[in-house]
């Protein structure tokens, strides 16, 4: 309904002075202007390769959830073509409500820590998650990359008032990241990090300040294990969940969940190498493998390219790869922290789940993919790098 909405708005324009509302854009010219776009184009892709394999699923109902899910990678590229004008400085406002947003959150999650504050340490220890207001996961990317945001705005702005302002934002949400212990936004936030200041250290102007704060980033993890009690519940439980593994044992522990259903998706893969078995039959196909491990649960495999391989086979990789990896190499798009922090977020999180089968997943790639992508055009229009 959402994307729908903004499809439609993206068709009129309104003025407020005289009032009038008029079509902005016809679709038929929304759709040339979208399929001229050649990296507009291979985001599309991430919405046409489940639903051509519809063509071989069974289950057309499963099918249908998962093309509803993928949607807007059909949608939101011809909604942002319609925007004309691009506005001066648009992303530093949207990293500053990014910020805002991120920042609101926190007293709601901390007072639903403290309310129940034995109950949840207790929980932990169990493979359970801190409340969040959206799936924890997802919470944790977005926070993962408003936080590098920030960071970026904090070396590349030369007001004082701004500067400071991210600079306590990312501060506070990075300390939050850890309390909230949710281990793909850590994974993220490092891997991202640590690049990162490691380029400003070599090009930067602020590179003992990114010396201090690339050492600080690498001290983070010990310190927080020893001083955060969620975190250290969670270090715990990590460890006792990769004991089990290692030694050969079956449990119902996060770990162990996710990597019995990487073995299921690469199973099911092999069943039907070229094509998979189509995205409506996934479910099902994934059911039987753990009804055959004597499994009493059942999951979609935690990991997006094994999951595009069992669904769409390699047929559906190659177009996978061509659709997250083009966009991001296409006019040099690389170049900007921005979206390169987005797309090497999304990229890493594909390792451990199957980012792109949630709505929220859809949305924080989408909406930060496009709107980075908006911004680099409006920078290399003004031939600023």
């Amino acid at each position: 309904m959402s994307m729908g909405l903004l499809l439609l708005l993206s068709f009129i324009r309104i003025d407020i002075l005289p009032f009038s509302i008029r079509w902005n854009h016809s679709p038929d010219v929304l759709l040339r202007k979208t399929f001229s776009d050649r990296s507009l184009t291979a985001i599309t892709l991430l919405f046409f390769i489940p639903f051509l394999s519809g063509i071989w699923s069974d289950d057309i109902g499963d099918w249908l959830r998962i093309v509803r899910i993928r949607l807007p990678f059909l949608l939101m590229p011809m909604a942002f073509v319609a925007v004309d004008k691009w506005p001066p400085r648009a992303m530093q406002y949207i990293a500053t409500a990014a910020m805002v947003t991120a920042l609101g959150t926190i007293p709601f999650v901390l007072y639903h820590f403290i309310s129940s504050y034995g109950e949840v340490l207790e929980s932990l220890i169990h493979g359970k998650m801190l409340w969040t207001p959206a799936y924890h996961i997802r919470y944790s990317l977005l926070l993962a990359y408003t936080a590098l945001l920030g960071l970026y705005y904090y070396v590349k702005l030369s007001d004082m008032k701004w500067r400071r302002f991210f600079l306590i934002g990312s501060t506070v949400t990075i300390i939050f990241l850890h309390f909230l212990a949710v281990r793909s936004g850590l994974f993220v936030l490092y891997a991202v990090g640590i690049g990162y200041f490691l380029y400003e250290m070599v090009t930067g102007r602020h590179r003992w300040k990114m010396a201090g704060g690339f050492v600080g980033l690498l001290l983070l993890p010990v310190i927080g294990i020893l001083t955060i009690p969620s975190l250290h519940q969670k270090w715990k439980y990590m460890r006792w969940d990769l004991e089990h593994i290692a030694q050969g044992e079956v449990n119902q522990g996060s770990d162990n969940k996710r990597i019995l259903s990487f073995k299921g998706g690469l199973k099911v893969f092999k069943s039907s190498p070229i094509i998979g078995v189509g995205a409506g039959d996934l479910k099902q196909k994934m059911r039987d493998y753990f009804v055959d491990e004597n499994m009493q649960f059942s999951i979609y495999p935690h990991n997006q390219y094994i999951f595009t391989l069992a669904s769409t086979g390699v047929l559906g990789m190659i177009f996978f790869l061509i659709a997250v990896l083009f966009p991001l190499f296409h006019n040099q798009l690389y170049r900007y922290p921005p979206a390169l922090f987005i797309h090497v977020i999304i990229l890493l999180s594909f390792l451990v789940e199957n980012t792109l089968e949630t709505s929220l997943g859809v949305a924080i790639y989408l909406f930060f993919g496009l709107v980075t992508k908006k911004e680099w055009e409006k920078i290399n229009a003004a031939n600023i790098v």
